[in-house]
C-alpha cells in the first residue's frame, strides 16, 4: 500500500524531481549510555514509475540504482548489502568500534 501511495503521489514528477535517498544513522554508546560516535549513511536513487523485481522489501522494488540500472528489488542481495545506507553507516561506524573495544581492552 505504501508502494502504491508512493506511485500515485510522485505520478506527475520526472527526471530530477524523483531523486531519493535511504539514510541510516548508527550511533556508538558507552556502557553508561553516552553517545560516543554517531556516523550517517546514505544510498542515492531515483523512483522508478512501476515495481522492478522481486528481491528486497519496502520500497526497493522502486528505488532505482542508476549506476547498475537496477533497483533494489532487482539487484542481488550481496549487492545491496555492500552499498546500502545500512552498510555505509555500519563502514564508518566499524573502525570506532575497534577503537572502543581495543581502547577498552587496554585499560
Amino acid at each position: 500500500a505504501n508502494n502504491a501511495k508512493l506511485l500515485a503521489e510522485m505520478a506527475h514528477l520526472s527526471g530530477d524531481d524523483r531523486a531519493a535517498y535511504y539514510v541510516s544513522t548508527a550511533v556508538l554508546a558507552d556502557p553508561s549510555g553516552r553517545v560516543v560516535a554517531t556516523v550517517e549513511g546514505r544510498c542515492h536513487g531515483m523512483i522508478v514509475t512501476e515495481p522492478r523485481g522481486q528481491g528486497g522489501f519496502g520500497y526497493d522494488p522502486l528505488f532505482l540504482i542508476p549506476e547498475y540500472g537496477q533497483t533494489f528489488g532487482e539487484l542481488p542481495a550481496s549487492v545491496k548489502q555492500a552499498m546500502s545506507h545500512r552498510a555505509k553507516a555500519f563502514q564508518q561506524l566499524r573502525p570506532l568500534l575497534q577503537s572502543a573495544i581495543l581502547g577498552g581492552l587496554q585499560t
